[in-house]
């Protein structure tokens, strides 16, 4: 005997109906208009032509040619490059700053911990350090 399935109940606060998903999945196995074709065979997209246009420039040519037609761009590239490197300048200059702060002060805790325990060991063992 089969398994009755019923289909589940509808949120109404759901905004996407599980049945719209459900529609999903019936989507995936259908191709349009591809029939006949693999989906990821990109050998028949062929690439766009440019008509009366100038023959395709190596790729360091054409950098040069577009740093020497783009100054503005460039000059605003550099800028911002400057402005953000002199930021974080300023960020690890805090940064070191505030390292150097804490350092110090577990350091000055640090002394301050040792200091009455060096006195002590010292101070029960002070005839055997003598004599060494």
């Amino acid at each position: 005997m089969d398994p009755i399935v019923t289909p589940p109940m509808e949120d109404p606060s759901d905004p996407i109906e599980s049945s719209q998903l459900g529609s999903q999945n019936r989507m995936d196995g259908i191709e349009v208009g591809l029939t006949g074709s693999n989906p990821l065979d990109f050998s028949r997209f062929s690439t766009p032509t440019a008509f009366d246009g100038p023959p395709a420039q190596p790729l360091a040519e054409s950098r040069k040619r577009r740093r020497q037609e783009m100054p503005r761009n460039n000059k605003l590239a550099e800028i911002i490059h400057d402005a953000v490197k002199e930021a974080m300048s300023g960020h690890l200059n805090r940064l070191d700053a505030g390292f150097e702060t804490h350092t110090g002060r577990i350091l000055r805790l640090m002394t301050e911990i040792t200091e009455p325990l060096i006195a002590k060991v010292a101070e029960c063992h002070g005839d055997r350090l003598e004599g060494t």
